[in-house]
């Protein structure tokens, strides 16, 4: 009996001694986590064929904040569908509602027509981090990380082509109060870029489909706004084109 107790003694104090787990002693590690159906991917360096579809996107991007910059304010308008979650609810279908492109601050916005609070006021481009960030290592880099770090915030960046559409998924993780990083949001960006099936060229860059989903306090449960493109209402030309 003395030796049992022994060796229990042992392999207690051996356990009691053993390093503690990377996964949990560092602040930077990611734990497997999921909002809305999206979740973490893991840390790694994009392959050539994400690469090539970060490219593309950063590139529509770029083509339509540069000609929503040019517009007359106010005078373009697009139409949307929407889905909208709260905290403890179901989701809903919104409505098809209409915007119209505002850029008189020097900011894209989307500012809907109606009293619709539940849309997007923010034009994603190649200026908006952390596209910004990802779009800078795509143009000198030929080795890119998925794994973005703006302040205190970290970012985690999936990139894939869905339904003739390139998209984008960001895994936000920001620092609790013990210094541990959780996930607070995701999204899902869908863009039309220079290989969209039957591509209207005027729309290079718009987001085919967005959803932003967000923790809930104290709960399991998140909140989640989606939009899908469904046209343009006016012409929405430069000039020149």
């Amino acid at each position: 009996m003395k030796k049992i107790f022994l060796v229990v003694l042992g392999l207690m104090t051996l356990a009691g001694c053993k390093p503690a787990d990377s996964r949990t002693a560092n602040p930077n590690s990611v734990p497997v986590s999921t909002i809305g159906g999206l979740t973490v991917p893991e840390r790694k360096n994009f392959s050539s064929n994400e690469m090539a579809i970060g490219k593309r996107i950063c590139a529509a991007f770029k083509y339509k904040r540069e000609k929503m910059a040019r517009m007359t304010e106010m005078a373009e308008k697009f139409s949307f569908t929407g889905t909208w979650k709260a905290c403890g609810d179901k989701a809903v279908t919104l409505a098809p509602y209409l915007v119209s492109i505002s850029n008189i601050t020097g900011e894209l916005k989307y500012i809907p027509d109606s009293s619709n609070t539940k849309s997007f006021s923010d034009v994603l481009s190649d200026t908006t981090e952390p596209m910004h960030t990802l779009c800078s290592n795509l143009d000198v880099s030929v080795t890119v990380s998925n794994f973005i770090i703006l302040g205190g915030t970290n970012f985690f960046v999936k990139l894939y082509t869905l339904s003739g559409y390139d998209t984008y998924e960001l895994a936000q993780m920001s620092k609790n109060a013990k210094g541990a990083y959780s996930l607070v949001n995701t999204q899902s960006i869908g863009v039309i870029t220079s290989t969209t099936p039957s591509l209207d060229i005027r729309l290079l860059g718009i987001e085919k489909y967005r959803t932003f989903n967000s923790t809930c306090a104290g709960s399991t449960d998140y909140s989640s706004i989606g939009h899908t493109f469904v046209n343009a209402t006016t012409a929405y030309k430069l000039p020149t084109e």
